[in-house]
């Protein structure tokens, strides 16, 4: 993985939303894909630990900035003024291919007391080898890449969704108050594990979290 590109650099360059949304409808992915990328995370058992991306930002940053989250909602820090103290806690946590190369685009602030989460997550280069040539083969290098699991593990039983309210990403539990808020529909990130039948025919496709922009 190259890291001599800006994060904001690399991060303008994912696709917008209103790109990656509708290209993900016209062309849903085949079940064969799945079913090869699924049987990857498994034998290099990081099915647990990381989980299918869809490529795709709502908005640009600017020079020095990154994407950050913290209990659930991420927008842009400028990290290029930030105390050294709060920056070694960013740790990268969902990853994209741009130019053939592995980056982070976004990242997440880890309080003190979460010394588990701290260290950045090692790949395995095997994994990263097998993975990127499932997506070469399916044409899907510029639609996935990756995104790590907190300590919880992917499977608590409750869905998420993410809206986007001008520069600000907020992930929130889905309920009947709020399924009819926004266009929630596409699926930003998906868990292999969380397929309880081992299927990923229509509705077994796993979604972490659903994606879209706030109802204006």
């Amino acid at each position: 993985m190259l890291l001599d590109i800006p994060h904001d650099v690399v991060f303008n360059r994912l696709p917008l939303d209103t790109i990656s949304f509708p290209k993900i409808h016209q062309n849903p992915v085949p079940t064969e894909a799945l079913l090869a990328i699924r049987t990857i995370f498994q034998k290099h058992a990081v099915d647990h630990e990381l989980g299918l991306a869809l490529t795709h930002r709502h908005f640009a940053l600017q020079p020095g900035e990154q994407l950050v989250e913290y209990e659930n909602v991420a927008t842009p820090w400028l990290t290029s003024t930030l105390n050294p103290v709060l920056k070694a806690r960013l740790v990268p946590k969902t990853w994209a291919y741009v130019e053939g190369e592995l980056y982070a685009y976004e990242f997440s602030f880890v309080p003190a007391a979460s010394t588990s989460d701290m260290k950045p997550y090692e790949f395995k280069q095997e994994f990263l080898a097998e993975f990127r040539e499932a997506l070469l083969k399916y044409g899907l290098e510029e639609t996935f890449g990756l995104a790590r699991f907190p300590d919880t593990g992917p499977c608590d039983g409750v869905p998420m969704m993410e809206f986007t309210a001008g520069r600000a990403n907020v992930t929130i539990p889905v309920s009947d108050g709020v399924e009819g808020a926004g266009p929630f529909h596409p699926d930003a990130t998906w868990m292999f594990p969380c397929i309880w039948d081992q299927s990923v025919d229509g509705d077994g496709k796993p979604t972490m979290r659903w994606c879209g922009k706030a109802a204006h």
